[in-house]
Formats: C-alpha cells, structure tokens, sequence
C-alpha cells in the first residue's frame, strides 16, 4: 500500500464504516474513547461517576442510555429482552 498525504480538517464527524475511498477527511475508520463534538473537537470521552446500584441481581444482555435533560434531571434507562420458554 502506497503512502497517502492529506490534510485533515478535522475529526469531528466521527467514525463511518463505508470504505476509505466513500469516506469524508473529517471521518476516521475507528473511535476508541473518544468524543467528537464540533464546538471542542476531538477529546476524550468524558468519566462516569457511580451515584447508586441499579439492581440487587446481574443485569445481562442489556442496553443502557443515559439522558443527561439538565443539572437536576437525570435518567438512566435500562431495555433488556426477556424471553420465557414454556
């Protein structure tokens, strides 16, 4: 593979898993811990702090989003399938 220069205007439009040649400069391939924001650009995805247990048992096989409305309002959602055999 030939070597490639280019300019990178910036990294703000995250990661795209079209092929590099579909790709836009400002998409990468892969994203580890990172944020893209267009006011800050590129920088670390930012720390949880743990406020309380969710639940007394393991919670596998679960989505979990947070939605951060303001200050004092704060949820965290939890959407896990469960299938019952009889």
């Amino acid at each position: 593979m030939p070597l490639i220069s280019r300019t990178i205007p910036n990294l703000v439009q995250g990661i795209s898993q079209q092929p590099e040649i579909l790709r836009l400069n400002s998409q990468a391939s892969e994203q580890i811990n990172g944020f893209s924001s267009v006011v800050e650009g590129l920088k670390k995805r930012p720390n949880t702090t743990h406020i309380a247990k969710i639940s007394a048992t393991t919670i596998g096989n679960a989505y979990i989003h947070t939605i951060n409305r303001d200050t004092a309002e704060r949820y965290i959602v939890v959407v896990k399938s469960s299938l019952f055999f009889f």
